[in-house]
């Protein structure tokens, strides 16, 4: 019997990436590796899948990274290849493996997932603050509204860049599709 992999099974292996990754920190950074892998093991397109989250991870890896660079977080553990740990990049990759599957949903109403991404956003990371993963040296306050503002400007980029995606993905289908047509149609 085949494993179906469902809204249900992503919400759950984000939510315990997300738990590994705060309480875990570099220790248990080659699981969040592993849980990654699983994701794009189970997607059925799991190329489509990979380009998203590269695509989208950057840019929240980059943000992230600025703020960092700009003395709004620090770390419990210090970065050893970026201004963020590398947890927090698996943070952002297993996010992005949300986006087509548990949080589709949201992602048919742009508006919605923006505002509830502006607001949703910044408590996630006062969890790992009161988590002990990260504190804010300027400010709880500053930081929460600088995550917020700039969620609410990354969500509309995510959503474009899956439905440019999809959309390349469909037309790839299409056209191997009529390519089959076209040689079984010569060899009769």
């Amino acid at each position: 019997m085949a494993l179906s992999y469902n809204k249900v099974m992503n919400f759950a292996g984000y939510q315990s990436l997300w738990f590994i990754a705060i309480l875990g920190g570099q220790s248990f950074e080659w699981v969040l590796l592993l849980l990654i892998l699983l994701h794009l093991t189970l997607c059925n397109d799991w190329k489509t899948e990979t380009k998203i989250i590269l695509s989208c991870a950057a840019i929240g890896i980059s943000i992230d990274s600025a703020f960092a660079l700009q003395g709004l977080y620090q770390f419990s553990e210090e970065p050893n290849y970026l201004p963020i740990p590398l947890w927090l990049v698996g943070i952002w990759l297993g996010f992005i493996s949300t986006l087509r599957h548990s949080l589709d949903f949201m992602r048919k109403k742009p508006l919605l997932m923006t505002m509830s991404a502006g607001l949703s956003a910044p408590l996630t990371y006062m969890a790992g603050m009161r988590l002990g993963a990260v504190e804010f040296p300027l400010g709880t306050p500053l930081s929460l509204m600088c995550i917020g503002l700039a969620w609410m400007g990354m969500v509309p980029i995510f959503i474009r860049i899956c439905c440019f995606f999809e959309r390349g993905q469909r037309k790839s289908i299409r056209i191997s599709s009529a390519r089959s047509h076209s040689v079984t149609g010569n060899q009769k």
